[in-house]
C-alpha cells in the first residue's frame, strides 16, 4: 500500500510541473488573441462651427468612446466622416455603428447629435419613415474625423 502511494506521489511530483508549463503556455496565447487596433484621430479639421470636434463635441467624444469599447463587433475597419450639405453648408456626421444598440445603421448626425433626413445605407431605396435623401446626392465629403482598424 506504501508502494502505491510514493508511486502515486511521484507521478504528481513529475506531473505538477508540466501542468504548470501547459498552464502558463496557454495564458500566453490568451494574451495574444487580444485584439490589438489602431485608431485615427484627426485634431486638424473643424466641423460644426468648432475647432477639433473630436475634444470640443461632447456627444461626438462619448460616442467614439463607447465604440472603442465595443470594438469586437468591428470586423475590420471603421470611420466616422464629415460631410457639408450642398444648399445649406452646415456640417453632417456619418456613424455607420451605433454602439449602443451593437448594430451597423449607417445614421447621419446633424452637430448638436440628432439623426437628420440622410441615408447613407446600401443602394436601393430606404424604408424608414419619415424619409430620408441620399447622402451622396444632398452632401459633399470633407474629411474623416475618426477611424479605428482592426490589425
Amino acid at each position: 500500500m506504501k508502494t502505491k502511494k510514493l508511486k502515486l506521489l511521484k507521478t504528481l511530483q513529475l506531473l505538477l510541473p508540466l501542468c504548470m508549463a501547459l498552464l502558463v503556455a496557454g495564458c500566453e496565447k490568451e494574451k495574444e488573441k487580444k485584439l490589438q487596433y489602431e485608431i485615427y484621430e484627426n485634431h486638424e479639421i473643424s466641423a460644426c462651427g468648432v475647432e477639433d470636434p473630436l475634444v470640443n463635441i461632447e456627444w461626438l467624444k462619448i460616442t467614439c468612446d463607447k465604440i472603442v469599447l465595443n470594438k469586437n463587433h468591428i470586423h475590420s475597419s471603421f470611420k466616422i466622416d464629415l460631410y457639408e450639405e450642398n444648399e445649406t453648408k452646415e456640417h453632417v456626421i456619418l456613424i455607420p455603428y451605433s454602439p449602443d444598440k451593437g448594430i451597423f445603421n449607417d445614421n447621419v448626425y446633424d452637430c448638436s447629435g440628432k439623426i437628420t433626413v440622410y441615408f447613407a445605407g446600401k443602394a436601393g431605396e430606404p424604408t424608414s419613415v419619415p424619409p430620408q435623401y441620399p447622402l451622396g446626392l444632398y452632401c459633399k465629403y470633407v474629411g474623416t474625423l475618426w477611424s479605428l482598424t482592426i490589425k
